[in-house]
């Protein structure tokens, strides 16, 4: 509150701040700590779409408008990461053996191409 310049006198009561910490739970629970203080500092700074002015007022609308914000701004910035690498598919038992059954047929066969014979 006091990042964005919120007076103490104009801070939310005990009332206000149980409604407050209730609606963040419910809506944005899903955050951490350390990515709302990033949403605040980025508006703050105008990298998010949203006015970063509380105008003497920290209401759930006022979170709610910057956590927006930062979602969208994530969502876009999401699409940039490059994509995950796949990973190569788990064998079952029988597949496996299978695969070890073919090796060995091969190893078998360059080893018969030497000049003593198996």
């Amino acid at each position: 509150m006091v990042i964005i310049g919120l007076r103490a006198q104009n801070y939310p009561d005990e009332l206000e701040t149980e409604i407050l910490i209730s609606f963040i739970t419910e809506h944005y629970g899903g955050h951490t700590p350390a990515e709302i203080k990033l949403a605040f500092e980025m508006a703050i700074v105008r990298k998010l779409n949203v006015d970063p002015v509380c105008y003497e007022n920290f209401s759930v609308a006022y979170f709610a408008s910057i956590m927006e914000a930062y979602r969208e701004w994530s969502r876009e910035q999401i699409k940039h990461l490059p994509a995950p690498e796949e990973r190569p598919r788990e064998f079952n038992r029988q597949e496996k053996l299978q695969l070890d059954l073919d090796y060995a047929y091969c190893l078998f066969q360059k080893i018969n191409l030497l000049p003593c014979k198996l």
